[in-house]
């Protein structure tokens, strides 16, 4: 118990009071991302960091946050995972000299993305007991017995 929390009072101590960052983490910055690369030019990651932080209005206070072992700032890191996330998945891709454009892949799931956030849910949905239909209009209630699933 004490060391537990002589690990508090020290991290509180390092991390100047501060405890939860504003960065946000590496996925919500994928489909911004995907936005700032959809109108079809070449764009840098430098660029990208830089519109990235301005449309999560992070202050100087979070740019200047830095990961654990103190030798990259947190918000470039994450946007660089966001862009390695997206490149492995094949929704972005480096063309000569460090450009990166979006690919016809990100382009479809940039729609699907911004589709799904755009559309409202109909009804509430209990996570316990009940699943959606396909079409989203009527509830099926599930009662689930053992490994059975009975509706």
């Amino acid at each position: 118990m004490i060391r537990i929390l002589s690990r508090f009072l020290r991290a509180l101590v390092l991390n100047g009071g501060v405890f939860l960052s504003n960065v946000p983490n590496y996925k919500e910055f994928l489909v911004p991302f995907l936005i700032h690369l959809a109108d079809g030019n070449y764009h840098t990651i430098n660029s990208i960091i830089d519109e990235l932080a301005d449309h999560f209005n992070l202050s100087e206070t979070d740019k200047s946050e830095r990961v654990r072992c103190g030798r990259q700032f947190k918000y470039r890191n994450r946007i660089i995972s966001a862009r390695t996330c997206l490149l492995k998945t094949g929704y972005v891709e480096y063309i000569a000299d460090n450009n990166i454009i979006i690919t016809e892949k990100g382009i479809t799931y940039l729609k699907m993305a911004t589709k799904l956030k755009k559309t409202p849910r109909r009804q509430p949905i209990s996570r316990f007991n009940c699943f959606c239909s396909p079409n989203d209009t009527e509830l099926l209630s599930v009662r689930i017995t053992s490994n059975i699933v009975e509706y």
